[in-house]
This record gives structure tokens, C-alpha cells and sequence, in this order.
């Protein structure tokens, strides 16, 4: 049950997320250098959630990204993030992703690998994309542009899951005063 919480307080903290980000970015004109800060989310669930919860999350995390994008894919994000799951997972065993200099340099790795899936999906999947050289003069600049929001992004996650803890306790796991 304490999985299925921070999954649900995840998603509304992703769905928020996504809905700052889309108007603002647009309003100033940059939404070409729009940061993923689904990243942080994606990164903190490969080491804070169980591997079924986690993979569940980023599968949900990524529909929500679906929508909020508009014209690509139905699914491409869904599976962008669940393989950065996944590889988050990988590294989690071996890199302290407490550290903020980890947690930013996995997230400049992620987003340099997000957006190289996306080039790859894009190309295979949608027969109408054309914007091969746009994507690939992005890579760079979105990965350096998200890697110092992942650790707020990632604190923010944790906060979300606090929350969740309090509100909905474990049964079992409450400690005795």
C-alpha cells in the first residue's frame, strides 16, 4: 500500500509539474530549451520505489507527458521513461544518488539519453517527423539546462512521498511512542 501512495503522490507532483511548465515556457518564448523535470521524478522513483511501483510510475508519468505534449506519439514518453527507469535503477545500486553532484550528472545522462531515444522513436515510429536536425542541436543544451533542476526536482519528490507517508500511514510500520 505505501508503494501505491507515493506512485499517486508522484503522478499529482508530475501532473503539476507539467502544468507550470507547459504555459510558462511558452509565455516567455523558450520552449525549445524546456527542461525535463520529469527526470528528477523518473530518477528519484530508481531508487526510492520498488522495481514494479517505480516501472508503473515512470509508465504513467510518461502518458501524462504524452498529453501534455501534443503531436507525438501516444506512448513515446511511456517508453523513454521507463527505460531511464530502469537504467536508474542499474545505477542506484552503484552511485549515491543522496549526493546532489550524482543525482546531476545522472540526470544530465538521462536527458541525454531521453532525447536520443526520442530522436530513435521518432524516426522509426512517426512518419511525419521531420525535425531530425532540430532534435539533434537540442541534445546537448536540454541535458545541461535539466541536470541542475534534477536534485529540486528530486527533493521535491521526496517531500511528495513524506507527504503521502503522513497522510496515509502504513499499517504496521507505525513506530510505538
Amino acid at each position: 500500500m505505501g508503494s501505491s501512495i507515493k506512485v499517486f503522490f508522484l503522478l499529482i507532483l508530475g501532473y503539476g509539474l507539467f502544468a507550470l511548465e507547459s504555459p510558462f515556457l511558452h509565455s516567455l518564448h523558450i520552449s525549445l530549451y524546456a527542461p525535463e523535470l520529469a527526470l528528477g521524478l523518473v530518477l528519484y522513483a530508481a531508487f526510492a520505489l520498488p522495481i514494479h511501483a517505480g516501472a508503473l510510475f515512470a509508465l504513467l508519468l510518461g502518458l501524462l507527458r504524452d498529453g501534455f505534449s501534443g503531436g507525438t506519439i501516444l506512448g513515446i514518453h511511456s517508453e523513454i521513461y521507463t527505460v531511464v527507469f530502469l537504467g536508474g535503477v542499474l545505477l542506484s545500486k552503484r552511485l549515491d544518488f543522496r549526493q546532489p553532484v550524482i543525482f546531476m550528472l545522472v540526470t544530465a545522462a538521462a536527458s541525454l539519453l531521453s532525447s536520443s531515444l526520442f530522436f530513435v522513436f521518432s524516426a522509426v515510429f512517426d512518419q511525419d517527423f521531420d525535425q531530425y536536425g532540430l532534435v539533434m542541436r537540442l541534445i546537448l543544451p536540454q541535458a545541461l539546462i535539466s541536470a541542475p533542476l534534477g536534485p529540486p526536482v528530486g527533493l521535491l519528490a521526496m517531500l511528495a512521498c513524506r507527504l503521502g507517508d503522513r497522510i496515509v500511514p502504513h499499517s504496521g510500520s507505525r513506530v510505538l511512542e
